[in-house]
């Protein structure tokens, strides 16, 4: 449901955003290519100086914004709403959500702050693994991780 503006259009790909320096880590890989080939390549949105760009296929662009996911929702399922693949993984959050509630570890105002599950693509770029933060701090270290595949909680 992202709004981005098109800079350019290649291949069937579009540019989302201007080219950045510092994309490549010593070993000439990258970190922002969530799957495939690591490469600092141009194949990957490099150019020869290591300036990088972000790129998305059109075929996920619409001009048209999708549907509000929280809709007709509403308690903890409009709380998390705004996570990411809320609909795909719906139940798991609500779960999890109630799960980490009921233990005390989470409150439903600790949702509200954090917005919910994120994508965790980091760590586990290739599973469905999303984190939330309770108790106020958004530190990396003090994430809950949800493994949406067998709703395993984690940190």
């Amino acid at each position: 449901r992202d709004g981005v503006s098109v800079k350019e259009i290649k291949d069937g790909w579009a540019r989302v955003t201007d080219y950045q320096k510092d994309g490549c880590l010593s070993s000439s890989t990258t970190r922002f290519v969530y799957e495939g080939n690591h490469d600092c390549s141009e194949a990957n949105g490099f150019r020869e100086d290591g300036s990088f760009a972000q790129w998305v296929s059109t075929q996920f662009l619409s001009t048209t914004k999708p549907p509000d996911p929280g809709l007709g929702e509403t308690g903890l399922s409009k709380v998390l709403s705004r996570s990411n693949d809320f609909r795909q993984y719906k139940l798991e959050f609500l779960r999890a959500a109630e799960v980490l509630i009921r233990s005390g570890r989470c409150t439903l105002e600790d949702f509200k702050a954090s917005g919910g599950w994120w994508k965790s693509v980091s760590s586990y770029r290739f599973r469905p693994v999303y984190f939330t933060y309770c108790d106020g701090d958004t530190h990396a270290t003090s994430r809950i991780y949800l493994d949406a595949r067998n709703g395993r909680i984690f940190r």
